[in-house]
This record gives C-alpha cells, structure tokens and sequence, in this order.
C-alpha cells in the first residue's frame, strides 16, 4: 500500500514539475523552462506559447490523474492506464519541442513512466502484473 501511495505522488508530483513553465523565471539567463524558444519549431513566440501551454497542460493534468488513479484504484482499468501513457507522450513532446540540457533527467523520468504505464497495459493481455 505504501508503494502505491509513494508512486502515486510521484506521479502528481512529476506532473506539477511541467507548471515550471508559467512560473516568473528569475533573473538568470541559464532558466530552462521557456515556452518562446524553440530549436524545433519556428513559429512565433506567441504560437510557440500556446502550443507549448497546451502540451504542459496535457502533461500535467494525465499525471495528476494518473498518480490518483494509482493511489485510489485498487485495479485500474485498462482505459485509466492511458493517462499516464499519453501524460507521459506529451511530456516528452514538450521537452524535445522546447529543449534545454536539463531535461535529459525529465524525459528519462517520462519514459520510465510510459513503459511502466505500457507494460501494465501489456499485463491486461497477457496476465502479467508489473505494479
């Protein structure tokens, strides 16, 4: 139980990290958390904005709801797994679009999640528990 309840704030916890992008940055240059610049996409820094608050949104409301669901489910159904899925899928779109050094560890932490989340999936298939 105690698992459960440490890797279902973890999950919240990974989740609320993203909201570092609408934070006020301070007064360093080195801030990695910009949603104007991007090496990926040449847009506008306006539409790089929306787009970038959209995926850190996604990202940040699917871990939310799947640290809950891994907290207060006692078996989540197959279509609740999706959540970490596609929270972590938009998590690393988010970080690759806006790239900095320091996200290495953060898209390591996502795709952790993302296959742990895929092989609990698998586990439905073929009976196999992962967590």
């Amino acid at each position: 139980m105690a698992i459960k309840i440490l890797s279902g704030l973890f999950m919240i916890a990974h989740g609320l990290v993203h909201l570092l992008y609408i934070t006020p940055p301070p007064n360093d240059d080195k801030w990695p958390f910009s949603l104007t610049k991007s090496w990926l996409l040449k847009f506008s820094p306006e539409i790089l904005k929306v787009i970038g608050l959209v995926l850190m949104y996604v990202a940040t409301v699917g871990y939310i709801l799947f640290g809950l669901i891994i907290i207060f489910t006692k078996e989540p159904s197959a279509f609740l797994l999706w959540s970490g899925v596609f929270a972590s899928f938009f998590s690393i779109l988010l970080m690759i679009i806006f790239w900095n050094n320091n996200f290495v560890v953060g898209i390591l932490i996502s795709t952790v999640i993302m296959g742990l989340a895929i092989g609990r999936l698998l586990g439905y298939i073929t009976n196999i528990k992962i967590f």
